[in-house]
């Protein structure tokens, strides 16, 4: 999930904020149908990445705020520390 959720956060625009909410949030469900899975547990590492919790706000406004370059960055640690 977190590998899959970083090509959708590289491949969105962040300039637009509504546009990329959007974009991700479409994404996000159909790499977690195409792997048989429900939204909320593919999200629930990529939500841990970002905010280091298992609730938090909502996670897509989480990463526009943090940014692309900063999301990204949380994204490659929690990878790297998951092995």
């Amino acid at each position: 999930a977190l590998a899959a959720m970083r090509e959708i956060v590289e491949a969105t625009d962040f300039n637009d904020p509504e546009a990329a909410h959007q974009q991700m949030d479409e994404a996000g469900r159909a790499k977690a149908e195409e792997l048989g899975m429900k939204l909320g547990p593919f999200l629930g590492p990529v939500r841990m990445a970002i905010t280091g919790s298992k609730v938090s706000p909502p996670l897509m406004e989480s990463m526009l705020v943090l940014g692309k370059d900063a999301t990204l960055k949380r994204i490659a640690r929690a990878i790297t520390f998951l092995g």
